[in-house]
């Protein structure tokens, strides 16, 4: 029966959102309900799933079909090898949002360091950096408080000590001793600019920052003025705002600047260091 549903609901997502690989998508709501692997559930290792069940599904599927994105919908997304609960309170984690863990980690391992990241979101970047061994303990901070408990429960799963603070950016006068690594992917969409139809399901906090989309950054920067010690920063970026990260970076005195572009050839992420006062 699941495989004659199995088509009916392929041909439904095909009909409301196009071509895709909604078979994929249909088999994570299947297997979230029947809380069962693909595996299993491809091998018909599965019972045959009661009214209740398969009503619970078509709710689901009916949602995806309005174009909810499908991490929303089974609370789960995976990043850097692990999975993460998410919640529409955060964004839904990126592939190319690993190449900023991937550019913290090499920071964090070149020294003994403490760990910042500011806008933590759901903790993929912050909680995989710990997970990976970058550092012991760190530090996330969220002006979301209902990003914090999807954080928290994250941090539970996985099985490691993040302080989580409810603050916009940073709390007041804070300045750690010795050297920090600093992460953050901030909003840093153009208020003007038309998310896609799926992204328009996500957090506007989380993504857009003024009129030019640096109005965040501006005002981390000014918070970076702050920090008596050294200083390592990576940051997420737009794909065009590279040059005027550059001219911020410039105007704090920060040295070192990098820029590493994404898979797709795209600028991403750009690092640089700051001595202190």
């Amino acid at each position: 029966m699941i495989s004659a549903l199995r088509q009916r609901w392929f041909t439904q997502l095909s009909d409301a959102l196009g071509d895709g690989e909604w078979r994929i998508d249909i088999d994570a709501i299947l297997c979230h309900v029947m809380k069962c692997s693909r595996e299993q559930l491809l091998a018909g290792l599965v019972q045959e799933a009661t009214p209740e069940r398969l009503h619970e599904v078509e709710v689901l599927l009916k949602r995806r079909a309005s174009g909810e994105p499908l991490a929303y919908i089974v609370n789960s997304k995976e990043f850097y090898g692990r999975e993460f609960y998410v919640t529409p309170a955060v964004l839904i984690p990126r592939p190319e949002t690993e190449l900023l863990v991937d550019r913290a980690l090499v920071a964090l391992r070149e020294q003994s360091c403490q760990l910042v990241e500011v806008g933590v979101g759901s903790g993929a970047v912050l909680l995989t950096l710990l997970a990976e061994g970058g550092a012991e303990q760190g530090m996330g901070s969220d002006i979301s408080g209902e990003a914090l408990l999807v954080c928290e429960e994250n941090a539970k799963r996985l099985g490691v000590n993040a302080q989580l603070i409810h603050c916009d950016l940073l709390p007041p006068g804070f300045s750690p001793s010795g050297h920090t690594v600093l992460v953050s992917n901030p909003p840093y969409i153009e208020e003007s600019y038309v998310l896609p139809r799926g992204v328009t399901f996500e957090p506007d906090l989380a993504l857009f920052a003024g009129l030019d989309g640096l109005t965040v950054y501006r005002r981390l920067f000014e918070r970076l003025k702050d920090f008596r010690d050294s200083l390592t920063v990576c940051l997420e970026i737009g794909a065009n705002q590279a040059h005027h990260l550059a001219l911020l970076v410039q105007g704090v005195r920060g040295e070192d600047f990098q820029l590493f572009q994404d898979l797709a050839g795209r600028d991403r992420v750009v690092t640089f260091n700051l001595n202190g006062k």
